[in-house]
């Protein structure tokens, strides 16, 4: 089952000018997650260099005040756990869900953060099935159209590409599609070329923004991209092209999505979606 887990999280005490946690701080806390009920899984995770079963957006709140007077109340965070596997989701519920019955916190660098909710009812995919066949089956689309919701890019070689080209974005959605589904469902490597060639930019609105990441610096793309996908493909290349692109909203697009980059909404699907359960 694929999945965005939403969580709330409030920090237990705002600080003056508190440093923001990194993309970095944010993975380490999710391995530490894991790590409380299952620390084989979490050292397999760290120790794979493929690509990977999950995606992390970065924090989205204020953790620090300036000036005064002081908030009485710190305010609530946002933060987005996508998994692409069934144990994987698992395993994240059961480590929130005795952190929550434990009243335990939920540590991101040097704040500590009390889980006040979380849930699988997150917008972006509100109208995008979770189970890979469901995708796969799935109407297909004649226009895509995506929203770079953090910075992307692509890696080529040593370098970094911030364009929104096709060819990349569906190579990035397949490489994990391929690792994560289930085999009777792989999509052959054949679909790339025939995204190069029929699936088109027929608009776009992105800027570029450098992201510091300590010892890391990157130039990533934000912003909305409409991708048109030639009507004179066979339907079933049209359903997977389709289906990569819905996969999106899970699996971001591009290079290091499990330290927020790349997260991805998809606009305008007409999937029916599976009843989503509710977790607290």
């Amino acid at each position: 089952m694929l999945a965005n887990i939403l969580l709330t999280l409030r920090p237990v005490e705002l600080q003056q000018n508190a440093p923001f946690p990194s993309g970095q701080h944010i993975r380490a806390a999710f391995y530490n997650l894991l790590a409380d009920i299952n620390e084989t899984l979490a050292l397999e995770l760290h120790e794979d260099s493929g690509p990977q079963a999950f995606a992390l957006s970065p924090l989205i709140g204020k953790l620090s005040w300036s000036g005064r007077p002081e908030p009485i109340t710190a305010p609530a965070c946002k933060l987005r756990i996508s998994t692409l596997t069934a144990p994987l989701l698992q395993a994240v519920l059961t480590s929130l869900g005795r952190k929550v019955a434990d009243s335990k916190n939920m540590r991101i660098d040097r704040t500590e953060f009390s889980i006040t909710g979380y849930s699988l009812e997150d917008p972006w995919n509100a109208n995008v099935p979770s189970e890979y066949g469901a995708l796969l089956s799935s109407k297909p689309l004649p226009e895509l159209k995506f929203a770079f919701k953090t910075p992307t890019a692509f890696k080529q070689g040593k370098l970094n590409l911030p364009l929104p080209v096709p060819r990349l974005m569906f190579q990035s959605y397949l490489s994990r599609w391929n690792r994560f589904a289930p085999a009777e469902l792989a999509i052959s490597e054949d679909l790339l070329p025939a995204v190069e060639k029929s699936v088109m930019v027929s608009s776009h609105s992105i800027s570029t923004r450098m992201i510091d990441m300590g010892n890391l610096k990157m130039v990533g793309f934000l912003g909305s991209c409409n991708l048109e996908v030639d009507g004179s493909l066979s339907e079933e290349v049209r359903r997977q092209i389709t289906a990569l692109a819905r996969y999106a909203v899970y699996s971001g697009t591009g290079a290091k999505t499990t330290i927020g980059m790349g997260q991805t909404h998809l606009s305008g699907t007409e999937a029916s979606n599976a009843r989503r359960r509710h977790a607290r």
